[in-house]
C-alpha cells in the first residue's frame, strides 16, 4: 500500500525488513515496548517452544491467565515486596500472551478456534483484574485515597477505548461511501509521512499503545511506588494516542476510498497478514 508521496527533504532509507522465520512470527511494525523489549525476548522463546516442545497456543494462553491471577493476588496485598513480585509475574504473563501467537504462526496447525477465542477474550480479563487489584491494594495499604480507584477506572476506560475503533471506523467508512466525499488534506499527508518514517524504524504511528500503558501502570508504578501519578499520566497519554490513532485510521479510510482499494485497516500495520495467501489450516478443536 502506498504511503503517500515521498518528502524530498528527507533522504530515502530502506525500510527494516524481517527475514526468514522472523517474517512469519513478527509484525513489521509495532509499538515501542514490543519493538525494543518484548519481541526480542519473545521471538527466541517462541521459536524454542514451537520447535522443541509440544505446547500449543491455548496452553500458553491459559498459562498467561494463571500467571496474571497470581500477580493480581500479589498486587492485592499492598505490601511493597509482594507488589514488586507481582509486577514481575505480570510481565511473564504478558510474555506468554505474546508467545502464544508466535507459536501458532511458527507451527501451522497448532492453533485452534478455541485458542484464538480464548486469547482475545482473556486479554482484557488479565488487565482489568490486575489494575483493580493493584489500585485496591495501594488504596487499602496507605491512608485511604479514593482517587486511586477513580484514576484506575479512568485508566481502564481509556485503555479499552481501542476496542471501539473497528466499530467507529466502520461507521466512518460508511459515511464517506454514502454521504460525504473523501479528500486528503495537509494533516493527512503529515500523518502518512510520519507513518513512513516510523515504519522504517519498525514502529507504528500510535507507538504508545496497550503494552506501553500496561508496562507503565503494572511495572513502572509498582516499582516506583507512584501509582497515582503514573495512572494520571498514562491515562492522559493514552487518550492522546487514541485520538492520534483514530485520526490516522480516518486518513487511511479516505486514502483507500480515493485509491479504490478495499483492504481492512489492519493491513497497513500488519501487511504480513494481508500478503500471505489465505490458507485454511485444520485446527484441533480439542485443544
Amino acid at each position: 500500500m502506498s504511503s503517500g508521496p515521498a518528502d524530498p527533504a528527507l533522504p530515502e532509507e530502506e525500510p527494516a525488513v524481517l527475514r526468514g522465520r522472523e517474517q512469519v512470527a513478527l509484525r513489521p511494525v509495532g509499538p515501542l515496548w514490543n519493538h525494543f523489549v518484548l519481541d526480542p525476548v519473545a521471538l527466541p522463546l517462541g521459536k524454542f517452544l514451537a520447535d522443541r516442545t509440544p505446547l500449543r497456543p491455548l496452553h500458553l494462553t491459559l498459562l498467561g491467565l494463571l500467571l496474571s491471577l497470581i500477580s493480581a493476588s500479589l498486587f492485592f496485598t499492598g505490601e511493597y515486596r509482594l507488589v514488586v513480585l507481582g509486577a514481575v509475574v505480570f510481565q511473564l504473563s504478558t510474555l506468554g500472551d505474546a508467545v502464544d501467537g508466535m507459536v501458532a504462526r511458527l507451527r501451522p496447525g497448532s492453533g485452534s478456534v478455541l485458542a484464538l477465542t480464548a486469547d482475545h477474550a482473556l486479554d482484557p480479563v488479565r488487565v482489568i483484574i490486575n489494575v483493580l487489584a493493584l489500585a485496591y491494594g495501594q488504596f487499602s495499604a496507605a491512608p485511604p485515597n479514593p482517587w486511586l480507584l477513580v484514576w484506575a477506572g479512568a485508566f481502564l476506560g481509556v485503555h479499552f477505548m481501542d476496542w471501539t475503533l473497528p466499530h467507529t471506523i466502520a461507521k466512518v467508512r460508511g459515511a464517506y461511501r454514502t454521504m460525504y466525499r473523501p479528500s486528503l488534506g495537509r494533516f493527512d499527508g503529515l500523518l502518512f509521512r510520519l507513518e513512513k518514517q516510523l515504519g522504517r524504524r519498525g514502529l507504528k504511528v500510535a507507538f504508545f499503545s496497550a503494552h506501553e500503558r500496561e508496562v507503565a501502570v503494572l511495572l513502572v508504578a509498582p516499582l516506583a511506588g507512584l501509582l497515582g501519578p503514573v495512572l494520571i499520566a498514562t491515562t492522559a497519554l493514552g487518550g492522546v494516542f487514541y485520538l492520534l490513532r483514530l485520526r490516522f485510521d480516518v486518513a487511511l479510510v479516505k486514502r483507500q476510498l480515493l485509491q479504490g482499494t478495499h483492504e481492512y485497516l489492519g493491513d497497513v500495520e500488519h501487511p504480513w497478514e494481508a500478503n500471505q495467501p489465505k490458507t485454511v489450516v485444520a485446527a484441533d478443536q480439542d485443544d
